[in-house]
């Protein structure tokens, strides 16, 4: 039996990245399924939660540089990476947003201008 040579080595990583991407997204959305059952609530809603939302969006990440890495033509890559980057800047803004939405004082259990 032969060794591996580079050439081959890389092809088995590159697939290796949208593989591992792809189980990421299967173990986030079963364990997501698993708890939005026990407590009642949408999987939809358990997926949007921040710690799933950044396991979603890793396994995203992987499964696209695989595929941009495995792409052969110039612009299908291209695409690849501008799906990649669109996700990034996605998650950016969400956490931004959430830093914002914690930053800001909450008015409605202060008491101030309670009427009673």
């Amino acid at each position: 039996m032969s060794p591996m040579t580079m050439t081959e080595v890389w092809l088995v990583v590159k697939n290796g990245l949208w593989i591992l991407g792809l189980s990421i997204l299967l173990a986030a959305w079963s364990y997501a399924r698993y708890t939005a059952y026990e407590t009642h609530v949408k999987t939809r809603d358990k997926l949007n939660e921040p710690k799933y939302a950044l396991v979603v969006d890793l396994g995203l990440l992987l499964f696209i540089s695989g595929m941009a890495a495995t792409e052969t033509r110039w612009w299908g890559r291209i695409l690849w990476i501008l799906l990649g980057i669109s996700i990034i800047v996605q998650r950016v803004l969400r956490i931004r947003e959430l830093q914002t939405a914690t930053d800001k004082p909450d008015h409605t259990t202060s008491g101030e201008g309670s009427t009673q």
